[in-house]
């Protein structure tokens, strides 16, 4: 290999190391003079003072433009909040009906319903919303017989086995 290209190849290594060493020098002393916080600061202010500005050219200071601009920030709030409420009161409104429609077809009976009981109950026609409801009831208790009789649910004693009769 000639010894121009092995020097070319040599100057040239220097020249990219000499580079990134210049560079990294100069990045670290910037990076260390900088009042970061400080400029932090000053474009915060600098903002609020121009947003301050723009506002008042536009709307004047405290005069009908910001009155008008407070009454549409109210309006919208308002309406907002209404529709919001609107949709949880809805939902709150139909689970209580829900709920009370759920007790009212149980409504009504003296001593109320045994969980896991037996009762054999008419079926009628409902009030108002209700489709239906029970205005009737018998509860079944072991050991008895039930018959249909004018209407309703008879109980009586339980019938004789066949293997008693004879």
């Amino acid at each position: 290999m000639d010894a121009r290209f092995v020097r070319a190849g040599t100057y040239a290594a220097l020249a990219v190391s000499m580079a990134l060493v210049v560079g990294a020098g100069g990045y670290a002393a910037g990076r260390g003079t900088a009042d970061i916080d400080g400029a932090f600061e000053r474009g915060w202010t600098e903002g609020e003072q121009s947003a301050r500005t723009a506002a008042q050219e536009r709307y004047g200071v405290g005069g009908p433009g910001r009155e008008a601009i407070r009454r549409d920030a109210i309006a919208r709030g308002r309406a907002k909040g209404y529709r919001a409420g609107h949709r949880a009161g809805f939902a709150a409104g139909k689970r209580q009906g829900i709920r009370t429609g759920e007790q009212s077809i149980f409504a009504g009976f003296d001593g109320g319903w045994q969980v896991g009981g037996w009762y054999a109950v008419r079926i009628g026609h409902g009030e108002g919303v209700r489709g239906y409801s029970i205005p009737s009831r018998v509860a079944l208790t072991g050991r008895r017989t039930y018959r249909l009789c004018g209407g309703g649910v008879c109980s009586g004693a339980p019938a004789a086995r066949r293997s008693q009769r004879r």
